[in-house]
């Protein structure tokens, strides 16, 4: 598992040497930070429950702030409140943002999203001591890895796509055209490369989020999804599979 982390530092002048020797607290130093993953991650009870448990931890204060599928957008004042909503249809969370107060002042924000290829998982934080920074990071990695989903389908599922997409083109081509195999399969590719790049947005939006907000009445919607799509992929490409291993070998004893 990888996570990528991001560094910054701001706080007042010291001098190269002083920095160096990592001389913080004295001078009121902070640290600025970044870790995010790409995996798709399972936020169910349980998981906001640790999420809660790390953030307050490190701070006195939470707060959150939801986005749903209508456009709406909600605030609320503590976790209770949070894990208490329904989330029921188009009221469903598509974003959340977590926020960690110190003192008044923001400490920690938690970012997490259902949209792919947006960084769906993002922890921004300010430290003052390194130590405290060093157990956060390891708190949150260990947090990601637990809640990540590690699903066959979200890990392989752009070259099983494309896979798919091929077989299907193929069988359909070689059932209503009398083509060469060379030319059978590089219209077949065309098509497929075509096809995905008009279908996998909306698929990958749909059946795999890179979020899944698993409470309220989203626990058997997301349940219901995972178990539909897993039947149908895999029943769909091993039945493929079959009639093409089936077609490919008959055209050779016969």
């Amino acid at each position: 598992m990888e996570y990528i982390v991001k560094i910054r530092r701001a706080g007042r002048s010291l001098s190269a040497e002083r920095m160096e020797r990592g001389v913080w607290g004295d001078y009121g130093m902070k640290k600025n930070g970044a870790i995010f993953t790409e995996d798709s991650i399972m936020l169910d009870k349980s998981r906001m429950d640790e999420l809660c448990e790390i953030l307050s931890k490190y701070c006195t204060g939470l707060e959150f702030q939801a986005h749903t599928l209508d456009n709406s957008s909600i605030t609320f004042e503590s976790y209770a409140e949070l894990i208490r909503y329904k989330n029921f249809k188009k009221g469903r969370i598509a974003r959340l943002t977590a926020f960690g107060y110190q003192d008044n002042n923001i400490k920690i924000v938690g970012m997490f999203s259902t949209e792919r290829g947006k960084n769906g998982s993002i922890f921004d934080y300010t430290f003052r001591r390194p130590d405290e920074e060093a157990v956060f990071c390891r708190d949150v990695r260990d947090f990601l890895e637990r809640a990540k989903t590690g699903g066959v389908l979200e890990k392989y599922g752009d070259a099983l796509l494309a896979l798919l997409v091929f077989v299907i083109t193929s069988l359909l081509l070689r059932g209503l055209f009398s083509l060469p195999r060379f030319w059978l399969w590089v219209l077949s590719g065309i098509i497929t490369l075509l096809a995905y790049w008009v279908l996998s947005g909306w698929i990958w939006k749909k059946l795999f989020p890179a979020v899944y907000f698993s409470w309220g009445e989203a626990e058997a919607y997301y349940k219901r999804l995972i178990q539909w799509r897993e039947n149908v992929f895999w029943s769909v490409l091993i039945a493929f599979m079959v009639g093409l291993a089936a077609s490919l070998l008959s055209g050779i004893l016969l």
